[in-house]
């Protein structure tokens, strides 16, 4: 069925090029993407969720040198983002219609590359979801892009910039009505805190966890 819904979106991507502007087309393709994804078809996840981001105006990194540039650009406006904090968000831009998306598409692709073995493009990816989140306002946004930075500065190993950014997803999480965003976050802040051997907080996150995925009948993320 998965197949099947990945195709459909596929096929109505180039109809509706006839009929709109690329955004929609960047929207069927970002839902093709995810379809594959369900199924762990992660190359063809990351062909459609890489097209659905051109489609919406972003620069994907290709080379090696030019992905390194680009990471260490997104860790610059993130530094500018804690450093600045004020300034910045006086100057936050109002967020477009595909602002959520397009921070969950360079989210998924995190998952994406990391299982494709790609620490470096999915370092980048985690650090744009977090500054677009932060850009727009985004709450749930820069809060799992926090806990996205936080595991991939724990890979590294940076463990006190992963710790730093462990706090602010938990902190993002406090903020959080919907359940779901909640628990995805302590999630995966929890696999990052077992991989620093912090063993107290990843039991406790993810007895918080289980206790909220039982409540919401999420039974994929309590088997995770």
């Amino acid at each position: 069925a998965g197949h099947e819904a990945a195709r459909c979106f596929e096929r109505a991507a180039p109809l509706a090029h006839v009929k709109h502007p690329p955004l929609l087309q960047a929207s069927l393709h970002y839902d093709a993407g995810r379809a594959y994804l369900l199924m762990s078809s992660y190359a063809a996840a990351k062909q459609a969720f890489e097209l659905a981001l051109r489609l919406w105006g972003e620069h994907l990194p290709l080379s090696k040198w030019s992905q390194l540039r680009a990471t260490l650009q997104e860790a610059l406006r993130q530094l500018a983002h804690r450093r600045l904090e004020g300034l910045w968000r006086k100057r936050r831009r109002a967020a477009p219609q595909h602002a959520a998306s397009l921070a969950s598409a360079y989210e998924l692709l995190v998952q994406v590359y990391f299982y494709s073995e790609q620490p470096l493009p999915a370092l980048h990816a985690a650090l744009r979801t977090l500054n677009l989140s932060e850009q727009y306002g985004m709450v749930s946004g820069a809060a799992r892009g926090s806990a996205l930075v936080s595991g991939m500065l724990g890979l590294l190993p940076w463990f006190n910039a992963s710790r730093a950014y462990a706090r602010r997803a938990l902190s993002h999480a406090e903020q959080l009505t919907d359940g779901p965003d909640r628990l995805w976050t302590w999630l995966v802040v929890a696999v990052g805190a077992a991989g620093r051997g912090e063993w107290t907080l990843s039991n406790d996150l993810l007895a918080r966890c289980q206790s909220l995925a039982e409540r919401f009948g999420d039974h994929i993320r309590w088997m995770d």
